[in-house]
């Protein structure tokens, strides 16, 4: 007989919860076919220093160049085909994965990274080893530099200056 558990994370013998639906907490979408969901210790109380997102993306929806400051990411491709992109802060070398089902790329910590889905569609399962993964979004830190800070004797495209 399956186990039905309460909000408070326990059964009714005082058992941990050890099972969520993923369906259950959609984190974000993206269009119409690219999706999000999570689970963490908030959903799961007794999963303690890891948290996992089921990400579903498709062909011309790639993520946004982001970085976790207190967490590393594993990727798992369950279907489909990405190419992970993964900037090594201590080279500033861009470091370019094609990844296929069954493959994982390991991002540090702190690493600016994003993933682009190469076939139509790709399912992959994302292992944070913390259970409330920060991410610090590219368009985020950018909103907040002034204009006159990113100067072209900085490096930078003109195209990139507003």
């Amino acid at each position: 007989m399956p186990y039905s558990m309460n909000i408070g994370g326990k059964d009714q013998s005082g058992a941990p919860n050890l099972f969520f639906d993923l369906k259950n907490n959609k984190l974000s979408q993206k269009g119409s076919k690219s999706t999000v969901f999570k689970v963490t210790s908030t959903q799961l109380p007794a999963m303690q220093g890891i948290a996992v997102t089921d990400l579903l993306l498709t062909h011309n929806n790639k993520g946004e160049p982001h970085w976790h400051p207190n967490a590393g990411e594993l990727d798992y491709i369950i279907s489909g085909e990405v190419v992970t992109s993964v900037v090594d802060p201590y080279t500033l070398q861009l470091l370019q994965y094609h990844v296929k089902p069954g493959q994982v790329v390991f991002i540090p910590m702190g690493w600016w990274h994003w993933i682009t889905p190469i076939s139509e569609k790709a399912h992959l399962l994302v292992i944070y080893n913390n259970d409330n993964p920060k991410t610090v979004k590219s368009s985020d830190v950018l909103q907040l530099i002034p204009p006159d800070a990113l100067k072209p004797e900085h490096g930078l495209p003109r195209y990139f200056l507003w």
